[in-house]
């Protein structure tokens, strides 16, 4: 283990600087070292590189990322860890840490509230587009053989997926719609799909749909220019504007609307939309973190209707193994762009019309 490595740091919007960083005489009490072996570029990453997004910086980015444990502070269950092929969550709280006196927080089991917290990539804490990251050994997830390291860049995105129908359980065949389907709306497409859920994915783009195509109920392609290509299950749409897709929505749902929406797009503005294809007592659930605030959303119409507007962020990583262990998806073939550690700035701009791109940093190790 070398003691100089490289690192990818955000010194301020759109400057990324490929700095040489030295690795710490030691590590603290139950902290592991992890070297880094692929590393996933998410929109809180375009977001926070584009400035919407303000955190502290300088700041490594990445925080969906798997790799191997190559050291640990002091600590039984971290000194567990050496040589395992893991992932880590990206919330550092009182209970990571194993501290005895907890915050209020993190006392009422609101771990990824924690008052003390650092957030792997995103705040106080450097991220993953780097040779090494460091983590409390609480945030450490052991990967089971069957899934590759370059696999497992999904588990962070995909927890966050899965987390959407923690907060709010619907019933085997309600109705979800999925607005925008990069990223993030994929993952929680599939999700939905194979909780038996009727879903109504949307996009602007036909190629965003395809990986998804053979799973949801219905895909919509708005503003569709070109013709979508029809999956083997299930039927597509294209609709020239958001007025159409309410048509097909409602349509679907025999006027009612949709038990709940997926806001994925990264457009504010969408909330809006949203307002307009969920049924009185559904729920719109937030997913995207722009980093813009919205400022169109009729109020009086979300408090008539006794609309839910959910919030949610990172989830249970188990339940994501458990999920790519048992669906096989997704798989290593939704990645659709890999750049080196030394091309962060290019694969983050990339990363804003390509399906999914990924980090090689160490690799297969």
């Amino acid at each position: 283990m070398e003691a100089n490595y490289p690192a990818a740091v955000l010194l301020q919007p759109h400057e990324i600087q490929l700095e040489e960083r030295r690795l710490p005489a030691k590590l603290l009490a139950h902290e592991v070292l992890i070297e880094v072996a692929y590393a996933g570029v998410c929109g809180t990453d375009i977001a926070i590189f584009s400035g919407d997004y303000r955190v502290p910086l300088p700041l490594v980015l990445g925080h969906e990322f798997s790799g191997r444990v190559v050291a640990c502070g002091p600590g039984a269950a971290a000194s567990k860890l050496i040589g395992k092929r893991v992932v880590a969550e990206i919330n550092a709280t009182c209970v990571a840490w194993k501290r005895r006196k907890l915050c209020a927080a993190c006392a009422r089991g609101l771990t990824n509230h924690c008052q003390q917290r650092t957030v792997v990539g995103i705040v106080g804490r450097d991220g993953a587009f780097s040779h090494y990251v460091r983590v409390p050994v609480g945030c450490v997830h052991v990967l089971p053989d069957s899934l590759s390291l370059e696999q497992a860049v999904f588990v962070e995105p995909l927890a966050a997926a899965i987390r959407t129908f923690d907060l709010t359980p619907l019933r085997e065949g309600n109705t979800v719609v999925v607005l925008g389907c990069g990223r993030l709306g994929k993952l929680v497409s599939l999700v939905a799909s194979r909780y038996g859920f009727r879903v109504i994915a949307v996009a602007r783009r036909a190629e965003t749909l395809e990986p998804i195509k053979n799973y949801v109920w219905r895909a919509v392609c708005v503003n569709a220019e070109q013709g979508c290509s029809l999956p083997r299950r299930g039927r597509i749409t294209n609709v020239r504007s958001p007025e159409e897709l309410v048509i097909v929505a409602l349509d679907a749902t025999k006027g009612l609307g949709a038990d709940m929406v997926v806001e994925a797009t990264g457009d504010p503005n969408a909330l809006s939309l949203a307002t307009k294809l969920v049924r009185p007592q559904g729920t719109i659930a937030l997913k995207s973190t722009p980093g813009v605030v919205a400022r169109t959303v009729d109020t009086t119409l979300l408090a008539v209707d006794e609309v839910r507007v959910q919030g949610s962020r990172c989830g249970p990583f188990a339940q994501a193994i458990r999920f790519l262990e048992t669906h096989r998806l997704p798989s290593a073939e939704w990645i659709s762009a890999r750049y080196p550690l030394s091309h962060v700035a290019d694969a983050i701009e990339a990363a804003r019309y390509e399906a999914k791109v990924v980090i090689e940093v160490a690799g297969g190790i």
